[in-house]
């Protein structure tokens, strides 16, 4: 088994590029396993048995639940309301979008995989995860399996460290475009006032939790206890240069995460090479994959990524993308930086950027 990671940001055409992975008929591609899992309790240390890793497996992620009861669910959620709706009964993790996206028999699927997960034995938790590798993959096919999720910077290191063989994709986009995404994204938004709600207290924002929603004003105190407000969700003025302050925050901390990995396990492809050379990208992607470049998958490539729009955040004011170009400007920086460097690029990496070359309007 091939075992490979898609990191990055997330609003970087990586939705898209799990579509392109399922298309491929020598790749499993699991889609937002990780991010599905809740991040903080997906990596356990020590071993555990396969019931706690089923726990781990089907426990509801608590932003993504309170997000459904709330109405105002992120446009990645695939299951379609069956056994569970979101409300009487939260949707187990995987259920969300790990399994849709392989099957339109979710339920079914998750009782069967359940049924065999449980009765694994004590081990490390990696090992588990090989082991679920391997089931999904001889259920659903390709012995390549690529798992892909969003906003997968912050567990970079994780990864790398269970899985020392995995090879690593890093999928990125232009500052000022993937941050105006985020500014638009139900999922950032529920994230950033998160973000705002911790910075309060003084604390982590994985570490708020409902005792502290007595302590923030009143358009914050959902967030604490993930009983969020459609209102304050979608129509809450953050202005854009903060998404652009997280994106640079989120890519400084990211590529300081996989310069620790070994050049020839590693990737970088940007979204707007991608949209610019579908075909010749993919190419590259399906090389450094190890996976056959058939042709049918080619003209997928060109299918989802060929009409993709790029230099959204463009459309703004001057003055307004002038403020949102100089958030992005540290990030930006260490991308370059990333791009130029002699010891990354030429025949011993296979590199698939594309130009990064940025104006400030401003």
């Amino acid at each position: 088994m091939t075992l490979a990671f898609v990191v990055g940001t997330g609003r970087s055409g990586s939705s898209a590029m799990s579509r392109l992975l399922r298309e491929h008929r020598e790749i499993l591609s699991l889609n937002e396993l990780f991010a599905s899992l809740y991040g903080p309790h997906a990596f356990r240390s020590g071993d555990i048995s396969g019931r706690e890793f089923w726990e781990i497996l089907s426990s509801p992620h608590p932003q993504f639940d309170g997000m459904v009861k709330a109405g105002i669910p992120m446009p990645e959620f695939l299951y379609k309301p069956g056994r569970f709706d979101g409300v009487l009964k939260a949707i187990p993790a995987i259920c969300l979008m790990v399994l849709p996206h392989l099957t339109d028999e979710v339920d079914r699927e998750y009782d069967s995989l359940g049924e065999v997960v449980r009765g694994w034995p004590r081990r490390a938790t990696s090992e588990h995860y090989r082991s679920l590798f391997e089931w999904l993959s001889a259920r659903f096919g390709g012995p390549t399996v690529v798992e892909r999720s969003g906003y997968s910077y912050a567990w970079t290191r994780q990864l790398n460290g269970y899985f020392p063989e995995a090879r690593f994709v890093h999928l990125y986009r232009n500052g000022p475009d993937c941050a105006l995404s985020m500014s638009r994204h139900v999922g950032y938004r529920c994230l950033m006032l998160r973000r705002k709600a911790a910075q309060l207290l003084g604390i982590n924002d994985f570490d708020l939790s409902a005792e502290h929603a007595s302590l923030l004003p009143s358009n914050l105190a959902g967030v604490a206890d993930h009983s969020y407000s459609r209102h304050t969700v979608i129509d809450e003025d953050i202005p854009i240069f903060e998404f652009g302050e997280l994106w640079s925050e989120l890519v400084i901390d990211g590529v300081d995460s996989i310069s620790r990995i070994d050049s020839s396990r590693l990737l970088h492809l940007s979204y707007d090479s991608l949209t610019a050379d579908p075909r010749g990208k993919a190419s590259s992607l399906a090389d450094f994959l190890g996976v056959s470049k058939y042709a049918g998958w080619l003209v997928k490539a060109a299918t989802i990524f060929g009409n993709s729009a790029t230099g959204q955040a463009q459309s703004l004011s001057a003055l307004e993308y002038g403020k949102l170009y100089r958030s992005c400007a540290s990030g930006m920086a260490r991308l370059r930086a990333v791009e130029e460097s002699p010891s990354r690029i030429g025949q011993r990496r296979r590199f698939a950027t594309g130009d990064s070359n940025h104006s400030d309007r401003s």
